[in-house]
């Protein structure tokens, strides 16, 4: 899986178009735009106000099995690696979820 988070400082519009093309790139390769990093901020947070905002937001529908995961964060839900499939570890990571 991959996430993403870009820090955009540069309104040169050769600057914006490449932004914008990694974006689609990360996106095309499987990008969850609602990961969160170590501050839980996600994708879409950060891009809001950049140029690959339009971007980032027509690519917001989350799966239930992502829906699930923030909404097991955002009750500080923990799991029992033993009790769950290690193959979702990493996914439920990515999303806020951390081992007990």
């Amino acid at each position: 899986m991959i996430y993403f988070r870009f820090r955009f400082a540069d309104d040169r519009p050769q600057c914006r178009e490449a932004m914008c093309d990694c974006v689609c790139e990360l996106l095309t390769h499987g990008a969850h735009v609602d990961a969160v990093d170590s501050a839980g901020i996600t994708p879409l947070v950060a891009a809001i106000g950049g140029p690959a905002e339009s971007l980032v937001r027509a690519a917001l529908s989350p799966r239930l099995t992502c829906l699930s995961a923030a909404a097991l964060a955002a009750h500080g839900a923990t799991y029992t690696p033993a009790h769950v499939p290690r193959v979702l570890h990493d996914f439920l990571a990515m999303h806020g979820v951390e081992p007990s």
